[in-house]
């Protein structure tokens, strides 16, 4: 990716929205964690190759967030004085 490719890409940071990412461990496999997204993605392979658009591991993220709240919900991007960008909670 070029400088320029990236300063676009980060030109839409304000549209951006924070997903939350979980490390699911294996069921079967010792040592070996997945990636699952709040958004629904999966890194497992049934996931990826197989063409499902759920899994056990995304069953059990689902799950989760019915019970717990998620404590980045309210979060907003917010560009500070010095240009920079920053995730931060409104002012109440």
């Amino acid at each position: 990716m070029t400088t320029d490719a990236a300063l676009a890409l980060a030109a839409t940071a304000a549209a951006w929205r924070p997903v939350q990412a979980f490390r699911i461990p294996s069921r079967t496999r010792a040592n070996l964690h997945y990636i699952v997204t709040s958004d629904g993605y999966c890194s497992c392979r049934a996931f990826a190759v197989g063409g499902f658009t759920s899994c056990d591991h995304t069953a059990a993220v689902q799950l989760l967030a019915a019970v717990v709240p998620d404590p980045c919900s309210d979060l907003e991007l917010t560009r500070l004085p010095d240009d920079s960008w920053a995730w931060s909670r409104p002012a109440r």
